[in-house]
């Protein structure tokens, strides 16, 4: 019996994607829903707490469900910050997630400070001439120019240029 709660989670995730892939988007959310119930029950709570929360934020996201999707993807991210079993670049992923979401709501001004920390931990942890940097800060600078920062969406987009004109410069040299 308590085998078959330790597997009662991933049962639930295993039929909720099942449901998302057959684009069962109802079926799918109630499956998730009910595997964050049986998450607690998981060896790795903190994974599978944020693995489910991260399967309703899309889920919510498809059926347009925006709030509840902003809930699940806060969330999702508020555990992967605070645990050590997350690395910088889930919590990275989860930020460029939750600023996807902030956008679609026309929340701009969410999704630019959101978008704004993510470009700050992608340069720590990738280094400021990754190409992953540059897709943050090119971002960034859209959220910027929708909000009618000129300024800083000018200097984020200065600064791309720099990085990417210094590394050229030294690939082709």
């Amino acid at each position: 019996m308590s085998q078959y709660l330790k597997n009662a989670w991933l049962a639930f995730v295993e039929a909720g994607e099942l449901a998302l892939k057959e684009d069962r988007l109802e079926e799918a959310a109630i499956h998730f829903q009910t595997a964050l119930r049986e998450a607690h029950t998981c060896e790795n709570a903190e994974r599978c707490f944020s693995t489910t929360f991260d399967l309703l934020a899309d889920t919510f996201q498809r059926l347009n469900r925006l709030e509840q999707a902003e809930e699940a993807s806060l969330r999702s991210l508020r555990i992967k910050q605070s645990s050590a079993f997350f690395s910088k670049a889930d919590v990275l992923r989860a930020m460029l997630t939750l600023s996807k979401i902030y956008s679609a709501q026309s929340k701009l001004g969410a999704a630019a400070y959101t978008t704004s920390r993510a470009l700050q931990l992608s340069e720590q942890t990738l280094g400021v001439s990754h190409p992953a940097v540059g897709f943050v800060a090119q971002q960034l600078v859209e959220l910027y120019t929708a909000l009618g920062s000129r300024k800083e969406a000018e200097l984020i987009n200065l600064r791309a240029y720099l990085v990417q004109r210094n590394r050229c410069q030294r690939e082709c040299a």
